[in-house]
């Protein structure tokens, strides 16, 4: 792990053609974790991707994109094992990205074992636009991974 790297790395396996598993790795000022979560491919594409490309970002309505395991009768999510989130950070263009991660976990022995991490980075649109093409073309199996530069404070 790297102290003078930040970026978001998601590689997308898929499961059918509508559903597969996100994998996201971050790094930022010296933390760093791996997590995953089943999405709806055209979910990803159409909703997040879609949000991930309106300017200016939506401070109450950021771009976001959360998984894990959820509640069928309430359709909330009971345990998050990743979400994305990416909101203005001031005026000047800057992007805040705030990626929570966390492991599985079942009953109570394993409770004991989770681990969880997050982090965040800076990012600017220019950064954002490449990273939310690039992301199509890990959805449609066109690349392996797409990239989410971020800006290091130095």
């Amino acid at each position: 792990m790297s102290e003078g790297i930040a970026e978001l790395r998601l590689r997308y396996e898929p499961d059918e053609d509508w559903c597969g598993e996100l994998h996201a790795a971050v790094q930022s000022d010296g933390f760093a974790g791996k997590g995953r979560a089943w999405f709806n491919k055209s979910e990803l594409e159409n909703g997040f991707v879609g949000a991930l490309r309106q300017h200016p970002l939506s401070a109450g309505e950021p771009p976001l994109i959360e998984g894990g395991y959820w509640d069928t009768d309430t359709k909330t999510l009971k345990q998050c094992h990743l979400r994305i989130a990416i909101r203005p950070y001031n005026s000047t263009g800057t992007l805040v990205v705030q990626v929570d991660l966390a492991s599985r976990f079942g009953t109570s022995p394993d409770r004991d074992r989770h681990q969880s991490v997050t982090a965040r980075m800076l990012t600017d649109y220019a950064s954002l636009d490449a990273f939310a093409s690039s992301l199509v073309r890990v959805l449609n199996g066109e690349r392996e991974v797409a990239i989410l530069a971020g800006i290091v404070d130095r």
